[in-house]
């Protein structure tokens, strides 16, 4: 990551090859995010079952999709088998390139929400004990890249983009609640929506996913795909319970 000290206090973020959820996560915020980029599959650092599952379904969606799409060109093609295949990406593995214009006090925010996930008892949550780990990074990032500027209060409060179970996210009041579930995927797309918010609760027990609509009439693909993913440490076809707000 490098940062970039604007002189009225504003910094910018850049952050290369950052998880999926990170990504959500700081986007859910309302902060400025400049650019946001998925790395191309050059740059996938995809190991095990993830690397074997991402391959072995790019190549059925790919053989799929040229047969009933026959006059897709090359360039479509290749685009639409990756955004199926990343289905299988656990939102874990860093797979996006992001920058990010935050001033100090969000900065500070960040820095104490994330201290605050670190220190919470996660015990028999693996979601969150896999998160921990991201979050400490988060923490040592800021505080030795911008050192005394950091002045951290322990407040109870965290990021709005979890239900309140390890924290306290910050309440308000919204214009309409809207409760859904949805796969990690197309939140994030939805995301892009800068007016509203989200909220999210991960099933630990009985997961389900979202089956690419290629698939979803061909019972031995599907259940194939099914059979796979499940391997998958939370892929970003995992579905969550999602609240959607529209803050006053």
């Amino acid at each position: 990551m490098r940062v970039r000290v604007e002189p009225v206090e504003m910094y910018e973020l850049e952050f290369s090859k950052m998880p999926r959820i990170m990504a959500m996560v700081f986007k859910n915020e309302n902060i400025h995010v400049s650019s946001e980029k998925e790395i191309s599959d050059e740059e996938l650092d995809l190991i095990g079952l993830e690397a074997e599952y991402y391959e072995k379904w790019k190549e059925i969606f790919r053989k799929l999709l040229k047969e009933e799409e026959s006059r897709l060109d090359d360039v479509i093609l290749d685009k639409i088998v990756e955004e199926n295949a990343r289905n299988f990406i656990s939102v874990f593995t860093p797979s996006v390139n992001m920058t990010y214009t935050v001033d100090l006090l969000e900065v500070n925010c960040f820095t104490s929400w994330a201290r605050n996930m670190v220190n919470a008892d996660v015990k028999d949550d693996h979601f969150m004990e896999l998160l921990q780990p991201h979050m400490k990074k988060l923490t040592k990032i800021f505080s030795e890249e911008m050192g005394a500027r950091i002045v951290s209060e322990n407040n109870g409060e965290g990021f709005s983009f979890f239900a309140n179970k390890h924290c306290k996210s910050s309440e308000y009041e919204g214009r309409y609640s809207l409760n859904f579930s949805c796969s990690f995927l197309q939140l994030a797309q939805s995301q892009k929506n800068r007016s509203l918010r989200y909220e999210i609760e991960v099933p630990l027990e009985k997961k389900e996913y979202y089956v690419p609509e290629i698939i979803r009439c061909i019972p031995s693909l599907k259940n194939e795909y099914l059979k796979d993913i499940k391997w998958i440490n939370f892929p970003q076809a995992m579905l969550v319970n999602v609240n959607q707000k529209l803050p006053l």
